[in-house]
């Protein structure tokens, strides 16, 4: 399977037409802000691992794995990154391609500042995934696999 690089940031066509109405109304302050996120299923135990969040979005709650795509890396690039800097697990690039199932955006005017989220959607088979002596490390500050 040939990798297929994904622009960062996205062109502003990657933005979808029902979210149009939003971004050409009076507010010219749009933040559009893109990131991964990577869901880790074990098939063999019919589950996904998951992760309290300790600070920043999501504080207090389980989530799934990723963050903000850096400047100098793809989309790819950064899940793989996220994930490792998370957990412990190192997934290949080419992983990551294959795994790749969508792309979700969020649109936020809660505070009058219109923020849009652009997520890259990936879902890891775990069962193919090796850590260091096959187990998950646990994470950083921002996140604690359990």
């Amino acid at each position: 399977m040939s990798t297929q690089k994904i622009p960062y940031p996205p062109p502003s066509s990657s933005i979808p037409p029902s979210f149009q109405p939003y971004i050409s109304g009076s507010n010219t302050n749009l933040q559009v802000k893109h990131y991964t996120l990577v869901i880790l299923h074990v098939p063999t135990l019919s589950s996904i691992l998951l992760g309290l969040k300790n600070r920043g979005f999501g504080c207090g709650f389980y989530n799934s794995f990723g963050g903000k795509i850096e400047k100098d890396e793809d989309v790819y690039e950064s899940a793989v990154r996220e994930v490792k800097e998370e957990t412990g697990l190192d997934v290949r690039k080419e992983t990551m391609v294959e795994s790749r199932v969508g792309t979700l955006r969020f649109a936020f005017d809660d505070e009058g500042d219109g923020r849009v989220m652009v997520v890259e959607l990936f879902k890891v088979n775990l069962d193919v995934v090796k850590g260091k002596g096959g187990t998950v490390e646990y994470g950083c500050e921002e996140i604690t696999p359990e």
